[in-house]
């Protein structure tokens, strides 16, 4: 019961996260500067960073027994298996991805203007490395129906991106 729990868990938490991050990123992109559809995206945005903190809650309990080296351990056995080269270094590509999205929720919830007038160098900077984050873990390191949401969202945030840089270029 534990490992069916356990599976349910990590795995219900990252996809939602997963859905929750392509739906709010793509609003982002479409919402420009109307308050509404932001502060959708802003929700949407930080239930899926919730949805995430579950996500390495469970992870972290039911599969490494809140273990920094198991979870290390983990991390180089899959990179392994994949690249051939047992490094578990990505784990810390995962805390500063964790730290950083929740850097960036506080951001959007303590100052919103602050956040929407961000340098523009900032901002894709930190999506280029959400997006980054998101590749390994949705294409990368899945199979069947998640790298199938990861492939999709990617290419409809890729559209969403070319719909507002035309939008914007024409005002």
């Amino acid at each position: 019961m534990t490992d069916k729990l356990g599976r349910l868990a990590t795995h219900a938490t990252v996809d939602l996260a997963l859905a929750c991050y392509f739906v709010a990123a793509i609003l982002f992109l479409l919402a420009s500067e109307r308050p509404a559809p932001w502060r959708a995206a802003r929700a949407i945005w930080t239930l899926g960073w919730l949805l995430y903190l579950a996500h390495v809650a469970a992870a972290f309990h039911f599969y490494h027994h809140w273990s920094h080296r198991q979870a290390w351990l983990e991390t180089a056995r899959r990179t392994g298996e994949l690249f051939g080269w047992a490094w578990g270094g990505g784990l810390y590509f995962n805390y500063a991805f964790t730290l950083t999205w929740t850097a960036d929720v506080l951001w959007q919830w303590l100052s919103p203007a602050g956040h929407r007038r961000r340098s523009g160098w900032l901002s894709l900077g930190w999506h280029g490395f959400f997006l980054f984050m998101v590749i390994n873990a949705a294409i990368i390191f899945e199979t069947g129906p998640i790298r199938w949401l990861g492939l999709t969202g990617c290419t409809a945030l890729l559209f969403a991106w070319v719909f507002s840089r035309r939008r914007s270029a024409a005002t």
